[in-house]
């Protein structure tokens, strides 16, 4: 398989902590409080990569390029073989929802990749995946969903501490392991009384 250099194609310092969105563009995800945050967040060195399409992702540019957000980078749609190595390069993930109560029982299937790959994730998602993931799992940091404060207070603490960004990751990957892989939930489910 080959190895694409994301820091180097997207002109992005070894310095910077970069922060993964990936996925649809939709008005489900609420990837408005990523560009909030990177407003927040302009002189950090810090940077917010948005890979995907959707029907949201025209308005999402548009505000950026408004706002000149110099640390929000857009990418399409990506070959699935080369999402591994995107979050790879990535330094945590961000997984987010729109503040709705519908959302509270809602486990966003992009989460195990970056997880499994021992990523930290920062989740915007309220209800089953903040108990399982943040509370259980301790795998990330939570923020409130639609709260680019917050979010901009959880990528601050990951960025400045990167000892708990690994120990988050390596809790994560852990954590899916033991619970959300497949042989295992195989074995468990023919092995109850």
């Amino acid at each position: 398989m080959k190895i694409f250099l994301w820091r180097k194609t997207l002109n992005i310092p070894d310095t910077d902590f970069i922060l993964l969105y990936a996925g649809i563009i939709g008005h489900a995800q609420g990837l408005e409080v990523i560009l909030n945050a990177a407003e927040l967040m302009r002189d950090a060195p810090v940077k917010f990569l948005i890979v995907g399409d959707g029907p949201e992702k025209e308005n999402l540019v548009r505000v950026a390029t408004e706002k000149s957000l110099t640390n929000v980078i857009f990418q399409p749609n990506l070959q699935k073989s080369k999402i591994p190595s995107l979050i790879k390069a990535c330094n945590a993930y961000i997984v987010p929802l729109k503040k709705l109560d519908l959302f509270k029982g809602a486990i966003p299937s992009k989460l195990f990749e970056p997880l499994a790959m021992g990523k930290p994730i920062i989740l915007g998602v309220d209800g089953e995946a903040r108990e399982l993931f943040i509370e259980e799992g301790k795998a990330g940091l939570y923020f409130e969903p639609d709260n680019a404060v917050e979010l901009a207070d959880r990528i601050k603490v990951l960025s400045l501490n990167p000892s708990l960004a690994i120990t988050l990751g390596e809790q994560g990957q852990r954590y899916v392991k033991e619970n959300f892989n497949r042989q295992c939930i195989h074995e468990k489910f023919f092995t109850k009384p």
